[in-house]
């Protein structure tokens, strides 16, 4: 194929200077790369040449859904993990026969790798190390097969569109392709089969390792509870991520984990990315669905993702084609919005089926009623999710709009309130919750607090008689000598060597000696106990310091000094957590791009959408540059258009590279906020 492409010049240029860098090269080649290895990605990329255009695949799935079947490339497959290659080639070749496979194998490769070689189900076979002849030769074999396929089967470049001939042909040429790798296959199966004998059962096989989080700093002791709930469900997310498990089942899916992450912590940034790539996958099911003239997938698949990104700039192409054919499908476009639970969405479409009477008025009637029943109850069940939510993360009053008790005033405002048999459950739990925070202010003495949670318990509805009793034993305890003073003296001898010094705040040794003080102040044994905890303080800011938990290592000193802790040791261990504070604090700080050295440079993919449709932009970013050069934390501050550019974008942040920034010597985290710009050139 002659034609050429449009060159992607991408522009990238800090906030404050406006600077920009523009680069230009000859027509390219689309290379995919399907690897479990970041770092390959990153070398192979660095090997080649401005020719080849290197984008990640996720699977060999994702890769059928989303790319052009008369589009040629080259599928760079590596195989050192894999036991089954025959079965991704031949469903990769039954979708495009231009898309030539070349694969990275381990050294020696297997007979069955050789064999596809040499009956050119494979085009050529990398091993590592790479290097830079090998896989220029051998990218250059690969672009030389991809073209002469395209010419001889009929197939189009990227950008251009193929006839139904062109498809047939291709798809015929594709099945003959698929015949080799099957008989390759064959041998393969053949000769990896286990050998056991017969009615032996054989060992499960192992399941995929999950994807590991990214690490992040160690969450404050009020987070415990919320991490103890999000970090599950984004594993669940993840793992049905890996199994293409979007949006079903219903309750056990990407898309209802990530959702209910959101309960938790609205403003989690996986999760919210990870919805957004559940409805670029919708909307490209949608696409292939229409095509199909499957117009009930369709239509949920748009509407689900319509529920996720309502803003999406393909969901206008999308209803443009929904309302060609409006009189046949309005009622499963409202069905679809409400099984996407986007009401509002549904109500406009049955006024507007109402009013093109595309609709029959007595479907119309069942659907507004079907519409009130799915709004009442999903309204019931998001508010019970968040109140059970508050109620896990022991938020019962404050903040005053998003605490446990707003969520259950809200909650019993809902029609069918009083029947509703977990609402009534939840309630319980939270006057219990209630109940406790009186019982342990009364423990610490907190008579104003005492009188606060017991008003809040009798506002939620608590019986008088019940506050009545609670009083009653609270008053009474309040009358018990305070302390056994030998006990609490064998508490804190035993809290110290448990190490629990300060926490839990009612259970500790730092809470125990407070008591035996207030108790009996002249103890003899009062300053050996008090000079022992002192110096666990002291050891255990040393090791949070050595840990770099500044915020543990500041209170464990606090409490050191407190105690009367003192001398050359402390002195030196002040000086140290001024100094990490120092290094935390300049890690806080956003700071330009330009005033860090790149080593590696940015180097963004322009969305093949955008270079369809002609469109430009910029994305702002801000990122952390780690202790070793890599980009972590890459996160969308702003955009233009907005999230057309904004995953290419990311993507390019964080395969950058710099110099770690250093303070007094020490390599330290530091922010830093860049504009990426996405031109077109205008040479064609």
């Amino acid at each position: 194929m002659a034609e050429a492409q449009r060159r992607i010049a991408a522009q990238a240029s800090d906030f404050n200077s406006g600077s920009a860098q523009q680069s230009a090269a000859p027509s390219i080649t689309n290379v995919l790369l399907l690897t479990s290895d970041d770092e390959l990605w990153i070398q192979l990329k660095d090997l080649v040449s401005a020719s080849y255009n290197v984008q990640q695949a996720d699977s060999i799935e994702q890769t059928i859904e989303t790319w052009p079947p008369g589009q040629s490339g080259v599928f760079v497959w590596d195989i050192r993990a894999e036991s089954q290659i025959n079965r991704g080639l031949t469903k990769l070749q039954h979708h495009s026969a231009s898309l030539v496979p070349m694969v990275i194998d381990k050294d020696p490769a297997s007979d069955v790798v050789a064999a596809l070689v040499r009956q050119r189900a494979i085009v050529s076979r990398l091993t590592l190390p790479l290097s830079q002849a090998n896989v220029s030769a051998a990218l250059e074999a690969a672009r030389d097969e991809a073209n002469t396929r395209a010419t001889l089967f009929g197939t189009q470049r990227s950008g251009s569109s193929s006839d139904s001939s062109g498809r047939s042909v291709s798809k015929l040429v594709g099945l003959a392709i698929a015949a080799l790798v099957l008989i390759g296959g064959g041998t393969f199966w053949w000769m990896s089969r286990p050998t056991q004998p017969p009615g032996a059962t054989a060992a499960p096989a192992a399941s995929t390792a999950a994807v590991p989080a990214t690490a992040s700093p160690a969450a404050p002791a009020g987070r415990d509870v919320q991490t103890e709930q999000v970090e599950p469900l984004l594993a669940k997310a993840r793992s049905a991520m890996r199994d293409k498990r979007y949006d079903e089942p219903e309750n056990d899916c990407a898309l209802a984990y990530y959702k209910n992450v959101l309960v938790f912590d609205s403003a989690n940034g996986e999760a919210r990315q990870g919805l957004d790539r559940i409805a670029e996958v919708l909307l490209m099911r949608a696409e292939t669905a229409f095509e199909q003239h499957n117009y009930d997938n369709a239509l949920r698949s748009v509407e689900t993702a319509r529920s996720i990104r309502p803003d999406h700039p393909r969901l206008a192409a999308l209803d443009a084609q929904i309302s060609q054919r409006r009189g046949e499908l309005a009622l499963a476009q409202i069905q679809a919005a409400m099984q996407a639970q986007s009401f509002d969405r549904a109500q406009q479409l049955i006024r507007e089926a109402q009013q093109s009477q595309s609709v029959p008025a007595d479907a119309l009637a069942r659907l507004r009623a079907e519409l009130g029943r799915r709004q009442a109850d999903t309204e019931m069940s998001d508010t019970l999710k968040l109140l059970q939510a508050r109620l896990q993360q022991g938020r019962l009053i404050d903040p005053e709009s998003d605490s446990a008790k707003y969520y259950l005033a809200a909650a019993r405002k809902k029609p069918n309130a009083a029947s509703n048999s977990q609402l009534q459950s939840l309630a319980q739990d939270f006057t219990r919750a209630l109940l406790q925070e009186a019982r342990s202010a009364a423990g610490k003495q907190q008579s104003a607090d005492v009188d606060k949670w017991l008003g809040e318990a009798r506002d939620a509805g608590v019986p008088a008689r019940d506050l009545q009793a609670l009083q009653r034993e609270l008053t009474q305890q309040a009358q018990k000598p305070r302390i056994d003073v030998a006990r609490t003296t064998q508490l804190i001898s035993e809290r110290i060597g448990q190490g629990r010094l300060a926490e839990p705040a009612n259970d500790s040794a730092l809470f125990y000696l407070s008591a035996l003080k207030s108790a009996d102040s002249k103890n003899t044994g009062l300053a050996e106990l008090t000079r022992r905890l002192a110096a666990e303080f002291a050891t255990a800011a040393r090791t949070a310091l050595d840990d770099n938990r500044v915020t543990d290592a500041e209170s464990a000193l606090q409490n050191a000094h407190a105690l009367g802790a003192g001398g050359t040791d402390i002195a030196a261990l002040d000086q140290r957590l001024a100094h990490s504070k120092a290094i935390a604090e300049q890690s806080k700080s956003v700071v330009p791009a330009g005033t860090l050295k790149l080593t590696r440079p940015i180097s963004p993919v322009y969305p093949e959408e955008a270079l369809r449709t002609g469109a430009e932009g910029w994305v702002e970013l801000e990122f952390t540059v780690g202790t070793d050069g890599k980009v972590t934390e890459a996160e969308v501050t702003n955009s233009q258009p907005k999230n057309v550019f904004d995953r290419a974008a990311i993507n390019a942040m964080r395969h950058a590279r710099y110099e770690p920034v250093l303070v007094d010597g020490q390599a330290v985290p530091q922010r830093a906020h860049f504009r990426i710009a996405f031109k077109l050139d205008s040479r064609k």
